[in-house]
């Protein structure tokens, strides 16, 4: 994969995002099974060893970027992913369409 290109993706996506506008969007979960990296990318092997992962923690650690002073870290694209893939498995374009028109 092309960094530059995943960075277009990553911009397109968000661009997509922002046509909703600023609407606080609520996930209705808390919590998810975080698979270690060794299994996760093995599709033979069988998962054990999981950790909980909080889609809250992530969220606040993701938050501090907010402040242009603060500087990413490759940590926050684990936050990001976690957050995103939550976002993806409990949101839909319906949801966010029909509470626009419901403002």
């Amino acid at each position: 994969m092309n960094i530059q290109d995943l960075a277009t993706i990553m911009m397109r996506l968000s661009r997509h995002l922002g046509q909703f506008g600023n609407r606080r969007i609520e996930i209705p979960v808390a919590y998810y099974w975080e698979v270690g990296e060794k299994v996760k990318y093995d599709p033979y092997a069988v998962p054990g060893g999981c950790t909980l992962g909080d889609i809250e923690d992530d969220w606040q650690d993701l938050s501090r970027l907010l402040r242009e002073e603060e500087k990413p870290i490759i940590l926050d694209l684990r936050d990001l992913a976690s957050v995103l893939i939550a976002f993806a498995d409990h949101i839909t374009e319906e949801d966010i369409t029909s509470t626009i028109d419901k403002v």
